[in-house]
């Protein structure tokens, strides 16, 4: 079923003659009588026969004004037959504000010209140019447009100049660099930046809960040897907060976050305990530690204690502990024992794997890389003398509040010794020191700077002072907080020099220490040059102290 379309109105008559004449004010006798059969008239006629409203306008226009209406009520005379208005004539423009001006366009259609105008608008003669004149915009004076050129060219020329000038600073900028300007080892002013000592935390994950059983601190002591420090889980924590007390609800907080996300969080909260700065996380679980001992398996140990490894029994005395048996054996925990019992039988299996890698002959003894990872810490420690520790500290509490506090003053001196050049654990945990050789091209003594490190710096650079036979030792700071760190260097060292603020000190380090003769003695640097034919030039220094010094 379709619907029909609404009826269109019908449409209105248009007003006749006499009713439009009205309406636009005009006399009786000028409208024309209304007749059906009269012809219509034009447009064109009917506007030529409206009367302009402004006389004034009219008569400064040249145009001839409307006679004035007689007086009393008697209508006004017709205009006088004529021509009609040619259709190229403007229409006549007049200053008042609030009149419409109607003219005539080519096409013979009325258009409004300008309504509602405050001044009056210009237009040109001609009936197809009807756009306002505007005059041109006065032209600048002459010493302007000089100014202008001259500050052009100026701009162009400084381009060059400002972009040398800055490569300039740029390349010459001391932060973060080293000027020793060409300066050589046994020149005053001469300066190295001194490597940190590696350093891993080594995580044993459950294979089954994916949780930390094991946390191992290692450290590198030069090229070999090194120190390996367990850690128990249950350390509380730095800071503590809503849930997080100690190392292991630290981690298991974040548990559910990826694995690196996790790791990272255990990390960052034992670098602060050690206030030291962790390089690599490692992580091993079941499969990975038989895969890291495999090449040197079986380990021989003197177990002492017996312990049940998932249906294989270990007695006490010497046993073999076969790869798969390593990780079950250094997560095994007896019942009623701490975490400090399960060390000592840890450090007993590192040291029977540690003996069998630095005896084994196969260039494969630890698997993985040698540059980084347990790789690269177990073939270096095997070198050496390592040093085993367990954390400093006492466990307190009972049940579940059972918490291991650490000592933070052994902890520290633990520190010192097995991390001689250690990081920052976080930005302004350490301060970085800067120790100048104020006496003699030598080397720093280590007991300073283990002393440094003691009071928790880190040093970050070694060299010569600026120059020889200095007599005090002098501390300089650039940052204004740093005073309190400069004058404890001061009193812990002893020395008796100046405690001094300059502004143009590296901004990159916190304290400058110059030693001089009260720290060092007098030190005399014998300079041995060793020529071989064929070969380069070898120098070596030797440093003697005369009796007083440290």
């Amino acid at each position: 079923m379709t619907s029909e379309p609404p009826p269109r109105p019908a449409r209105r008559n248009r007003p006749d003659p006499a009713f439009r004449g009205r309406a636009l004010g005009l006399p009786a006798a000028a409208v024309p009588p209304t007749s059906a059969t009269a012809p219509r008239e034009s447009l064109r006629s009917a506007l030529s026969r409206i009367p302009d409203l402004d006389r004034d306008a009219a008569a400064e226009a040249g145009a001839p004004a409307a006679p004035a209406a007689p007086a009393g009520d008697a209508p006004a005379p017709a205009p006088a037959a004529g021509p009609v208005a040619p259709a190229s004539a403007p229409p006549v423009r007049t200053g008042s504000p609030d009149v419409a001006r109607v003219g005539i366009d080519d096409t013979g259609e009325a258009r409004v010209v300008s309504a509602a105008l405050r001044d009056p608008v210009h237009l040109d003669e001609g009936p197809a140019d009807r756009r306002r004149r505007t005059s041109a915009p006065p032209r600048p004076p002459w010493w302007r447009r000089t100014a202008f050129a001259v500050s052009l060219v100026a701009l162009v020329v400084a381009i060059p100049l400002l972009g040398r000038t800055g490569y300039r600073l740029v390349t010459s900028s001391t932060d973060g660099k080293l000027a020793n300007g060409g300066a050589k080892p046994g020149d005053p002013g001469y300066e190295e930046l001194v490597s940190s000592t590696p350093t891993a935390l080594l995580i044993q994950k459950d294979a089954t809960t994916g949780l930390p059983v094991n946390l191992t601190f290692l450290s590198l002591g030069g090229e070999t040897g090194g120190t390996v420090v367990f850690i128990p889980l249950d350390t509380k924590v730095v800071r503590t907060g809503f849930g997080v007390d100690r190392l292991r609800t630290a981690y298991s907080m974040v548990a559910t976050a990826p694995v690196d996300k996790a790791n990272g969080q255990l990390a960052r909260q034992t670098a602060a305990i050690l206030n030291v700065g962790i390089d690599q996380v490692i992580q091993l679980d079941q499969a990975g530690w038989e895969r890291v001992v495999d090449p040197v398996a079986p380990l021989g140990l003197d177990n002492s204690d017996p312990l049940d490894l998932g249906g294989t029994e270990l007695p006490t005395g010497p046993v073999e502990v076969p790869a798969t048996q390593v990780g079950p054996y250094l997560a095994a925990a007896r019942e009623g024992e701490d975490d400090t019992a399960r060390f000592f039988r840890q450090e007993q299996l590192w040291r029977s794997w540690l003996a069998a890698v630095a005896s084994s002959t196969k260039a494969d003894a630890v698997p993985g890389e040698s540059t980084t990872g347990i790789g690269q810490f177990a073939r270096q420690l095997a070198k050496g003398n390592v040093t085993y520790a367990t954390l400093p500290g006492a466990f307190t509490g009972e049940g579940q509040s059972l918490r291991y506090v650490p000592d933070a003053n052994a902890v520290n001196t633990l520190m010192t010794d097995a991390v001689p050049a250690p990081d920052a654990a976080s930005p302004g945990s350490r301060v970085a020191v800067r120790l100048l050789n104020g006496v003699a091209a030598a080397d720093i003594p280590n007991d300073i700077i283990k002393q440094v490190v003691g009071f928790k710096g880190t040093v970050a650079v070694v060299g010569n002072g600026p120059s020889f036979g200095t007599a005090k030792t002098d501390i300089v700071y650039a940052d204004p907080t740093q005073k309190a760190y400069a004058d404890l260097l001061r009193a812990g060292l002893g020395a008796t020099g100046k405690v001094r603020q300059d502004p143009a000190a590296p901004d990159n380090i916190g304290v400058t220490v110059i030693l001089g003769k009260d720290l060092l003695g007098d030190q005399v640097a014998t300079t041995t040059t060793t020529t071989v034919p064929g070969q380069p030039v070898f120098t070596s220094s030797t440093t003697t102290t005369a009796p007083g010094g440290p």
